[in-house]
């Protein structure tokens, strides 16, 4: 399974159907996707906390509430002393 998935793409979303918590771990610590579900398709879709988006061909940065103001948006430095005037 963890070849398959690995052998294409990150995908999106990685939906996983198992109880079994060696198999949650594998598919966390072995593969890469946008996101990951155990058990509930698509239910980062109505969590708004949760960051959304993808990785490589299937999208990049996180979107989803303040993760869209952190993506989308410019954090600028400003630095306001004033400067040495002499020795």
């Amino acid at each position: 399974m963890i070849s398959f998935i690995n052998s294409r793409p990150a995908p999106f979303g990685l939906y996983a159907f198992s109880d079994d918590a060696a198999t949650r771990e594998c598919l966390l610590s072995e593969t890469t996707s946008g996101g990951i579900t155990f058990g509930l398709p698509m239910a980062q879709f109505l969590v708004s906390e949760l960051p959304f988006g993808g990785v490589g061909e299937s999208g990049m940065g996180s979107y989803h509430g303040q993760h869209t103001v952190n993506a989308l948006g410019h954090r600028r430095s400003v630095v306001a002393e004033p400067l040495p005037t002499g020795p």
